[in-house]
């Protein structure tokens, strides 16, 4: 199955929910993938059904303490996983919504108003380690002695880009757009030549291509995650995508 439509299947999961809406943007997404609409949707069906069963049986049974107060109307829920509570009239709401259903106060600064500068941090990090690193392989050590400034890069490289595949995406308007922007400018800094790109990831300046990718595939991410997040708002999906349509791949 493609990875844009796989991933695209994993944030419809991540609130152990599938919506009609959902159903119908996967299936648009497998169509316009080239992928069976049909066979994506039950691919879908059976992860849903999996991940219901893992969640149940690993879940220990539970109840209310005493001195807790039933749920309101307001507060009942079909969805499951992580919740919060409106700071506007108190109902609980899906962690992963970008306003409240029931009164529609938008979530802002949820906690992840630092996580660009935590995403940055992680990135420079990776880059001290990196150079520290001593070169392995057999590929490693022949670049090492023939060229140390091209493995430092390597290694660098590298290292940056196991970050930006293992960082989590956010969930707020306000860092989508940042990490969107971000991800597009830093994709578009590394310039490729056509022979880099014919020689690929194997090819001597490979790590460049390794690192681009990575970026780029974080901001095909974060257009898929938004879609999903809110796709009723069309002032911010258009902003999501006007970023992403700046991509130099």
């Amino acid at each position: 199955m493609n990875p844009e439509l796989e991933k695209l299947i994993e944030f419809a999961l991540a609130d152990g929910v599938i919506t009609d809406k959902e159903r119908e943007i996967i299936r648009k997404k497998a169509e316009k993938l080239g992928e069976d609409p049909d066979e994506a949707e039950m691919i879908l069906d059976v992860k849903l059904a999996m991940q219901n069963k893992e969640t149940a049986a690993s879940a220990p049974p539970s109840t209310p303490p005493p001195s807790m107060p039933p749920p309101s109307t307001k507060q009942k829920s079909s969805k499951v996983g992580d919740i919060m509570t409106c700071p506007a009239c108190g109902a609980t709401a899906d962690s992963m919504k970008l306003s409240c259903g029931e009164c529609g106060h938008e979530f802002r600064n949820t906690g992840l108003s630092n996580l660009i500068s935590e995403f940055k941090e992680k990135i420079e990090k990776a880059e001290t380690n990196a150079i520290q690193e001593k070169s392995t392989g057999l590929f490693g050590k022949l670049m090492a002695m023939v060229d140390q400034e091209t493995d430092n890069e390597r290694k660098i490289y590298n290292a940056k880009a196991n970050i930006i595949k293992n960082f989590p995406i956010p969930s707020n308007k306000e860092d989508l757009i940042e990490f969107m922007t971000f991800s597009t400018s830093q994709s578009n800094g590394i310039p490729l030549s056509k022979m880099d790109k014919f020689a690929g990831t194997q090819g001597t300046y490979g790590h460049k291509l390794v690192l681009k990718n990575a970026w780029t595939s974080m901001a095909d991410s974060i257009q898929s995650k938004a879609q999903f997040l809110d796709s009723n708002d069309t002032s911010f999906i258009a902003n999501i995508n006007e970023i992403h349509n700046k991509l130099d791949r």
